[in-house]
């Protein structure tokens, strides 16, 4: 009995043992397939489309354009009240060139950002309604940085 006792014993080590290597086996097929999706997201990241230049000046006059919309500065503007539009100009970075014209059924008005614009260039337009039909028309590019005080102003009737 002795014997067969031992025998029993050692079956039941063995098989511990297979168990135990199985659990490895899954550890390691776990790991590879966590490592491989990590490598794999990281190449997609790595393999996307980065922005050029005129998306972000795009996204810029698109913004401006909104925000001196929803802040009253084109309707101000349209009154004859310039000083917040110019301001809003003014503030922008020095590195970013400006033209808005207001076009309406009688008069236009144009303001600039004294700066020179290059030949790549965003617009961005946006019908306004205060009173009657207002078309804003946005241009932008980057400029050399040069600033100067003030905005240049035009107006025809």
């Amino acid at each position: 009995m002795l014997l067969g006792s031992i025998s029993n014993e050692n079956k039941e080590a063995a098989k511990e043992k297979k168990m135990t290597g199985f659990t490895i086996t899954m550890d390691a097929v776990v790991a590879l397939i966590l490592a491989g999706g990590m490598i794999a997201s990281c190449m997609s990241l790595v393999s996307q489309e980065s922005h050029t230049q005129l998306d972000y000046i795009s996204e810029y006059c698109y913004d401006f354009l909104t925000v001196a919309e929803k802040s009253g500065a084109i309707d101000k503007a349209i009154d004859g009240e310039k000083e917040l539009m110019n301001s809003m100009m003014l503030n922008s970075p020095s590195s970013i060139c400006i033209k808005l014209d207001i076009i309406g059924d009688k008069s236009a008005l144009s303001l600039n950002k004294s700066c020179a614009m290059q030949e790549n260039r965003i617009v961005a337009e946006r019908v306004v309604w205060m009173g009657g039909v207002y078309l804003a028309r946005i241009t932008c590019s980057y400029s050399g940085g040069s600033r100067e005080e003030g905005g240049q102003e035009s107006k025809t009737r």
